[in-house]
């Protein structure tokens, strides 16, 4: 009985490590997609923002100056083109950025999902996303991979490091960025 205790208590401290990393690497519930963040990850969980909305859903960090963030909406099976999701989830993200404007938008796929590269710029903010959609009969998953931060900080070696380490559960081993896409 005593070793049956044990084990359950090594079990228990070992699901809390999960539940609480201590760095920045994540993976989504479904372990549908695994990353690392550039600094200790937090699981996200916000109310829909609209009633036709589903919760977002995902992990983020923040910074003196930055913000990353992997956040993903799952929405019922939908025959809606991609590219229409995507054209509205870029207006949506181009919206939230007060004054913000769209800099540049890479269209292409992402480990053969639909996908866009774009950058927002607003005076004191540089965001640059990868929208992603993937499919399956049981949803329609729309995927927001972000890192904002000053436009001073643009060309740190942590964003691009950061979407670089993005890997889907049906192709981890080689994820390539939207055509066009800078390196």
């Amino acid at each position: 009985m005593r070793g049956f205790f044990l084990v359950g208590a090594l079990l228990i401290s070992r699901v809390g490590a999960a539940e609480q990393p201590t760095d920045g690497r994540f993976a989504t519930v479904d372990g549908a997609v695994v990353g690392m963040l550039p600094c200790r990850a937090t699981p996200l969980l916000e109310p829909a923002p609209l009633p036709s909305m589903p919760p977002v859903r995902g992990f983020k960090c923040s910074g003196p100056t930055f913000t990353a963030a992997v956040q993903y909406l799952d929405y019922p099976p939908t025959d809606v083109d991609s590219k229409l999701i995507l054209d509205h989830a870029r207006d949506g993200s181009v919206a939230n950025v007060r004054e913000g404007r769209l800099v540049s938008e890479q269209v292409g796929k992402l480990a053969g999902r639909p996908g866009r590269d774009i950058v927002v710029s607003a005076k004191g903010v540089t965001l640059r996303e990868r929208l992603v959609i993937e499919r399956d009969q049981k949803k329609t998953r729309l995927y927001l991979i972000l890192f904002s931060t000053v436009p001073s900080q643009a060309a740190d070696p942590r964003i691009q490091t950061f979407f670089d380490s993005i890997r889907f559960k049906t192709d981890q081993a080689a994820v390539s960025p939207p055509r066009g896409a800078s390196r």
